[in-house]
């Protein structure tokens, strides 16, 4: 029943959807670098109506891509307590490999859902757009695990990973002109993930200097919260010029809230991390930005100088 609401929420975009598979082509925007681009981003697409104690399910991550969505945030958990563990995707606590939903998917099963409709067309307009990974590892620096999760990636994604010069995390995804990246899947991590198999296919991970992954609370000025550090919107705008954003809504929560995306938007940070399944006003303007183009150009005023 949970499921099905929220999908039934979830149709709710669907009616006034308009990509355009054009827009990346158009107006010379092949030639224009990633960081210069809004990424239409979804947060743990897969969970219904609450953060934890609910249900994960891919019908939901599929409904989301087919809502446009091309960066998708993923909690990837071990699925027992031993060394020997596979990849699963759930929301909870890394300590303790608490995975607080009511099942769990295999890694597996998430990734045959994006290869499936991702890049499919029937199922989405705009099927040669990059898509975005996000996998938020919370494995405890399991190396068997880590090594599955790049098996998995290469058995479902070989064909549109990134080539070599962007292996071991060395491109310059920043600055590469967005027509290199047609087709292809951008794999950016957490920390963790070093000396394992999967180290080979990070192509971004927002440990590094120039990749900042920061909660809403920063630029909200709504949020009154004594434990969250404020920034300057005149000096993220500079940061952006020059640099990647993610921003995410709360991470330890039973209940799922969005927040006001336009001081994020305002100064230019790309990935704005959006809870698609809570249909609410700042999900509707969120949607709206996006609904022509799941890649938005940036204003010249806040693209490099």
């Amino acid at each position: 029943y949970r499921v099905t609401s929220t999908l039934k929420e979830l149709d709710k975009y669907s009616k006034s959807l308009a990509i355009d598979y054009r827009y990346l082509y158009q107006e010379g925007r092949g030639e224009k670098l990633f960081k210069n681009f809004y990424v239409a981003t979804a947060y743990r697409p897969y969970l219904a109506k609450n953060q934890m104690f609910d249900y994960c399910s891919n019908s939901l991550l599929l409904k989301t891509i087919k809502n446009g969505v091309r960066a998708v945030y993923l909690d990837v958990f071990n699925d027992t307590l031993s060394d020997d563990s596979f990849p699963v995707v759930s929301s909870g606590y890394e300590k303790g490999n608490w995975r607080l939903t009511l099942n769990t998917l295999s890694l597996d099963s998430v990734f045959q859902t994006i290869i499936k409709s991702a890049f499919t067309s029937g199922y989405v307009n705009n099927y040669d757009d990059p898509f975005i990974i996000l996998l938020n590892l919370k494995t405890n620096n399991n190396f068997k695990c880590h090594n599955r999760i790049q098996e998995a990636l290469f058995k479902y994604f070989k064909n549109r990973l990134l080539p070599s010069k962007f292996s071991y995390g060395r491109g310059d995804i920043l600055n590469t002109p967005m027509k290199e990246l047609m087709g292809k899947v951008i794999i950016m991590t957490s920390n963790g993930y070093q000396n394992s198999k999967l180290e080979e296919i990070v192509n971004f991970s927002w440990e590094r200097d120039d990749f900042h992954k920061l909660s809403y609370k920063t630029l909200v000025d709504e949020v009154r919260d004594i434990g969250a550090i404020k920034l300057n919107m005149d000096d993220v705008r500079v940061q952006m010029r020059e640099n990647l954003a993610l921003i995410v809504p709360d991470d330890n929560v039973l209940f799922t809230y969005n927040y006001n995306p336009n001081n994020f938007f305002d100064t230019g940070c790309q990935m704005i991390a959006m809870n698609y399944q809570k249909v609410d006003k700042y999900m509707e303007e969120y949607f709206t930005k996006f609904k022509n183009s799941s890649f938005v150009e940036k204003p010249e005023s806040l693209k490099s100088l």
